[in-house]
């Protein structure tokens, strides 16, 4: 993983007096024969052969947005870096690539450690795993001396990313008759039901064939929300 040098690159930001520092790096990254990695093992055709027992290598590209995101102005707040960021950061730099409606699925705890079992995620095209993404877990933040302000990480698996670019039909959109049309829906499901799930009922609509894009602004639970609910 590239996560530890740019953890080290963050703390050195932070001890010469510079927050919010937004990094990245693509390099090679090699992992042993022992080591088992549930999103390498799905594409086990583009590492390098296990016979001679070499480290197997796979290009990633992985960056860091340290606390805070934003620093507090005459006219805002101070806005500190999570999940969310992260997920948007993702999706714009994957977009860079053609593609569009990626999912997101909760990351199963202690497949990749460093993360923060409650606020990261897989990332997904077509059901095919591009990375990770999340906030680093507390103790790792605290081990490599970020205290309890954890930055935000991702990691994008390259080789998979352009074979999922290799899945999309570029083709030529005219541009639409009428102007763009944005509408907000309040839903209220079971707490146990992820935005993902909800995502993939919308998109699954025949009435919505249209809908070109959908994301979630808000969940509330608590007053005036029956218990279990959000």
């Amino acid at each position: 993983t590239l996560v530890p040098s740019l953890l080290t690159a963050a703390v050195m930001n932070r001890h010469h007096g510079s927050s919010g520092a937004k990094l990245f790096e693509v390099a090679r990254t090699f992992f042993t024969k022992e080591v088992s990695i549930p999103y390498l093992e799905q594409e086990r055709s583009s590492l390098r052969s296990e016979e001679n027992n070499r480290p197997r290598e796979q290009w990633m590209l992985s960056g860091i947005a340290d606390q805070p995101w934003q620093d507090r102005g005459w006219n805002r707040d101070n806005e500190q870096a999570g999940f969310f960021h992260g997920k948007q950061t993702v999706e714009q730099i994957v977009a860079r690539f053609g593609l569009e409606n990626l999912s997101f699925e909760f990351l199963d705890e202690g497949v990749v450690p460093y993360y923060h079992p409650a606020l990261s995620a897989k990332i997904l095209y077509r059901e095919k795993l591009l990375g990770w993404v999340g906030v680093l877990h507390p103790q790792t933040s605290a081990l490599v001396g970020l205290g309890d302000k954890a930055p935000v990480v991702f990691e994008i698996d390259l080789k998979a990313l352009f074979v999922a670019q290799g899945l999309k039909d570029f083709r030529y959109q005219p541009f639409g008759k009428f102007p763009r049309v944005s509408r907000d829906f309040a839903y209220i499901v079971d707490r146990e039901i992820s935005f993902a799930q909800m995502e993939s009922v919308l998109r699954s609509c025949p009435r919505l064939k249209n809908m070109r894009s959908c994301h979630l602004f808000d969940v509330y639970q608590g007053d005036n929300i029956t218990q279990g609910k959000k």
